[in-house]
């Protein structure tokens, strides 16, 4: 008998950049205005610091496997995954991605 499917649980966000970690452990940091942050984490910083709803979740491999950059792909964007070389600036990261937080914060 298959179990119950449980209550779905609400992030508060409206959307999700997916950031591969195998990439962001290759790597080592780049990132941040220290350029020692993971991917993930700058993001998460600026966007938090933005006030934007936009949530950044760690996953498995995404398959591209870059020299010198992090994989990333917004989730409402399924059709394109985003090259990000290493010390990349947020704000063109966010544009790549088709972010624009200006209205946000």
């Amino acid at each position: 008998m298959a179990k119950d499917v449980k209550k779905p649980l609400r992030t508060g966000w409206d959307d999700v950049i997916l950031v591969c970690a195998k990439c962001e452990r290759k790597l080592k940091g780049g990132f941040g205005p220290s350029g020692k942050k993971d991917l993930s984490k700058a993001l998460s910083r600026a966007l938090d610091d933005s006030g934007a709803r936009i949530g950044v979740v760690e996953t498995l491999c995404l398959d591209v496997c870059p020299r010198g950059g992090v994989t990333a792909i917004l989730a409402s964007r399924p059709g394109q995954f985003s090259v990000i070389p290493a010390e990349t600036p947020i704000d063109d990261i966010l544009a790549d991605l088709g972010l624009d937080l200006s209205h946000t914060g």
